[in-house]
């Protein structure tokens, strides 16, 4: 991993042109906070991520505010200490088992000669107002599908002659009390919240390319606790979806079936897992009994058969919603799975046998050499939320409350890079 300083560089480029921003992902078992350095309002360089596991989420949701307080003070301290920021501001990425994806359309009458920027937020404004909410559903995101300029739709609108812009608008929801939970919990270890965006936007970003989501891709990304289901198409959200099971449910159905401890079955699952016995070369071998503690012999085919129910069990609940939804996966369409789970040994051979699609192993846009360890799959929510944040930071002041600290440790990239290690152990 190449060691970075926020001053190395860019001795050349104006100290006005550079910002540095903080993302905050809260993961279904993990919170991850992200820092990355932006140029002229573009993500410009990762800076560093640190993480903590947290017992206060439940499948993305907060459920004990005081654990995931203390969650993040600790990765606050940790931010001045191995990164050299302190971090005041935030930008959060949630995900949310009753995530919701809603249509709606809006108008406003253009008073001047030309489209500006402020009819372009009037008119998502009025989309966002006239959006109509359940009880205790809060709008999460406004997208902004198309723009019509008196009837015709356009693909930039500013700037053009017109009395009437409409918008066509992909409106994504969640429920208030996550959103309430989550200022909560960041105002009590003393942040403030910048934005809250939906976690999978940013990672779709990260791990894919521009011609991919262009032709139509399918995110997997495969949590602890859950699965996060987006696809684009045409350059436009068409669908989103949060599956309540994740890599958590396959030590558990290990422990379970195996009858071994959880702590066991782990291990077993990252160091003997395969995503079906139909890629062994030999599915009566047996498990190192070493890993078992005295437990009853183990065959790697009985630990494959139990990873596959759980894998079809995912992709089952996620296709199925899929089609009730009215998408179909087909030519030239391809699926990208990311996340802990994605790293399965035969996960990718096994999804791509089953759905007949192109699927390949999502890694994070990171140039080579800038921290090779963040571009893994368990990163790629982490690394995506901020170079989405970076991107869509808009109606901010320029410069967001970050500040370099005198690092505690001279060799913060070193000790940066065996925290990254810690968590692959």
């Amino acid at each position: 991993m190449r060691a970075m300083n926020a001053s190395d560089n860019y001795m050349t480029v104006p100290e006005e042109n550079i910002n540095y921003i903080a993302a905050m992902d809260i993961g279904s078992n993990k919170i991850s906070l992200s820092i990355a350095q932006t140029l002229d309002g573009r993500f410009d360089a990762l800076l560093g991520v640190v993480h903590h596991q947290c017992q206060g989420i439940t499948s993305g949701r907060i459920t004990n505010l005081e654990a995931v307080t203390a969650t993040i003070r600790k990765l606050l301290c940790e931010a001045v200490e191995i990164i050299g920021f302190s971090v005041t501001e935030v930008f959060i990425g949630i995900t949310d088992p009753e995530i919701a994806v809603h249509r709606n359309t809006a108008m406003v009458a253009v008073g001047g000669d030309s489209i500006t920027s402020e009819d372009i937020a009037d008119v998502l404004e009025a989309a966002e107002t006239a959006m109509p909410l359940r009880e205790n559903e809060a709008i999460l995101h406004v997208i902004p599908e198309q723009f019509l300029v008196n009837g015709h739709p356009v693909d930039d609108p500013v700037g053009r002659s017109g009395v009437r812009l409409d918008v066509e608008t992909t409106v994504l929801t969640v429920p208030r009390s996550s959103i309430v939970n989550v200022d909560r919990v960041c105002r009590a270890a003393g942040l403030t919240v910048r934005d809250i965006f939906f976690s999978p936007l940013g990672t779709l970003q990260a791990v894919t390319h521009p011609r991919q989501r262009q032709l139509g891709v399918l995110l997997l990304d495969i949590g602890a606790g859950t699965t996060d289901v987006v696809m684009m198409e045409g350059d436009r959200l068409r669908y989103c979806d949060v599956v309540p099971i994740g890599g958590q449910s396959f030590t558990e159905s290990l422990a379970n079936g195996l009858r071994c401890l959880r702590e066991e079955a782990e291990t077993i699952k990252i160091k003997c897992g395969m995503a079906s016995p139909a890629y062994l070369n030999n599915p009566d071998l047996a498990v190192d009994s070493s890993l078992l503690c005295g437990s009853a012999p183990v065959t790697y085919g009985q630990v494959s058969h139990i990873l596959e129910s759980r894998i079809s069990e995912i992709l089952h609940i996620a296709l199925n919603r899929l089609h009730y939804a009215g998408i179909g996966l087909t030519a030239p369409h391809s699926i990208v799975i990311t996340g802990g789970t994605a790293q399965l040994n035969g996960l990718r051979a096994f999804i791509q046998e089953l759905i007949e699609l192109p699927v390949e192993v999502g890694f994070a846009n990171l140039p080579a050499g800038m921290f090779d360890l963040a571009r893994q799959p368990v990163f790629s929510s982490s690394v995506g939320l901020v170079m989405y944040a970076s991107t869509h930071d808009q109606g901010h002041s320029p410069r967001m409350t970050v500040q370099m600290t005198e690092k505690k440790n001279n060799n913060v990239f070193k000790k940066l890079a065996d925290f990254f290690g810690g968590f692959f152990d």
